[in-house]
């Protein structure tokens, strides 16, 4: 199994509350390769006095390897599906929340990505393109190949659902930091470490940090500064199935 997200202040998914309104996955989750073997994640998030519960469960399929995921609080809950092919690109992402209104699709079509279908009760059509960008959208899931090899700092796109950034694409920049110890759940374990920032002007008001388990690369952990006036976020691995 392989595990998911940390939450960023930029990216493409719905706050859990007001005090949450600018948040979204970095998803917060990517699958490569490493998805090779199917499963279910959950995780446990935490800012301030607000909580949330995420599930993420992998499967294969005829057309490669499927990241459902699902978010829920007292006033949240949102799903989204992420497909890979077998070379562990992604080549789909839909995301919907009834809530809202909200039911969109984002397909990868040759150097730029088409979204369609419903955003807060309302038909849109776009399309972004990628100028050669990679295209990453469940963060930290899609950069656990990153995190487990000797490659460069990458700068990728994602595209926002909420926020200022709403329907639109933006950059940001992964980088492996390194191996490390830490404490999770009671025991010391070893860990690789990467960092996700925006590019430009934003990477010195928020950073995302992620860790994933070295003995089998799951994604347990992540730690999101705040944005000023904002307090810091925790995502934590608490089941495996």
């Amino acid at each position: 199994m392989r595990p998911i997200v940390c939450l960023i202040k930029f990216l493409p998914y719905p706050g859990i509350n007001q005090s949450l309104s600018s948040l979204t996955l970095l998803v917060f989750l990517f699958f490569s390769p490493c998805l090779s073997t199917a499963g279910t994640l959950l995780y446990h998030f935490t800012m301030d006095k607000d909580t949330a519960f995420s599930s993420y469960i992998i499967s294969k399929t005829q057309r490669g390897t499927t990241l459902s995921t699902e978010w829920r609080a007292e006033t949240l809950s949102v799903k989204s599906e992420l497909l890979f092919d077998f070379s562990g690109n992604e080549q789909s992402w839909k995301s919907i929340n009834i809530r809202e209104g909200t039911n969109v699709t984002v397909t990868h079509a040759g150097d730029s990505l088409v979204l369609t279908g419903t955003f807060k009760c309302k038909p849109v059509l776009k399309a972004f393109p990628l100028k050669g960008f990679s295209w990453k959208q469940m963060i930290p899931f899609d950069l656990v190949d990153l995190a487990f090899s000797a490659d460069e700092p990458l700068t990728f796109t994602t595209v926002a659902l909420m926020g200022p950034y709403a329907l639109k694409t933006f950059h940001l920049r992964a980088k492996r930091i390194g191996d490390e110890t830490i404490f999770f759940r009671g025991t010391q374990t070893r860990a690789v470490h990467i960092r996700v920032s925006p590019v430009g002007f934003f990477s010195a008001l928020w950073h995302g940090d992620y860790w994933f388990r070295k003995s089998d690369r799951v994604f347990i952990r992540s730690e999101s500064s705040g944005m000023p006036g904002r307090p810091d976020a925790v995502m934590e691995l608490i089941g495996e199935k």
